[in-house]
């Protein structure tokens, strides 16, 4: 299975999500589940970054190619190619356009991971919490008193 395939069929919600009759399993599973979000966090920020490195080479080849042969994209009427126009030519650039919408759904994708380790550090303390209750049979049922 894939990074991003395992990425994908992960339910955040539910691993999150605390089960008060299995305490002693949900504090077991804690440090597993951060290490498995902190792989995927990782493996979410190298794609992020993987990408943006390939734009950059990708605007830097343009910017080559446009300075080199500017009839190529349209620009043979000009007197001189600035700096602007090269900028916006290579924006303008579809291969450009697909990179930057994959950048920021990647950015997306790391944002979601980030929240879900947010939220398994806040399950850390309802489950420090959730354990203190039980200590204080907050759980336990109710009994009548004896008369």
């Amino acid at each position: 299975m894939t990074k991003e395939k395992e990425q994908e069929e992960v339910d955040y919600q539910k691993a999150v999500a605390i089960d008060p009759d299995k305490l002693d399993e949900e504090i077991f599973s804690q440090p597993g589940l951060y290490m498995k979000f902190s792989e995927i966090y990782s493996e979410a920020e190298r794609k992020r970054e993987t990408l943006k490195n390939k734009l950059g080479i990708l605007e830097a080849d343009l910017d080559f190619k446009i300075r080199s042969k500017p009839e190529i994209f349209g620009l043979k009427s000009l007197k001189s190619v600035t700096e602007s126009l090269v900028k916006n030519t290579i924006q303008r650039q579809e291969e450009i356009q697909t990179l930057n919408e994959r950048i920021i759904q990647a950015n997306y994708d790391l944002n979601i991971v980030k929240a879900a380790i947010t939220s398994l550090e806040h399950k850390k303390k309802m489950l420090e919490k959730a354990v203190d209750l039980y200590n204080g049979q907050y759980f336990s049922p109710i009994k009548a008193p004896h008369t």
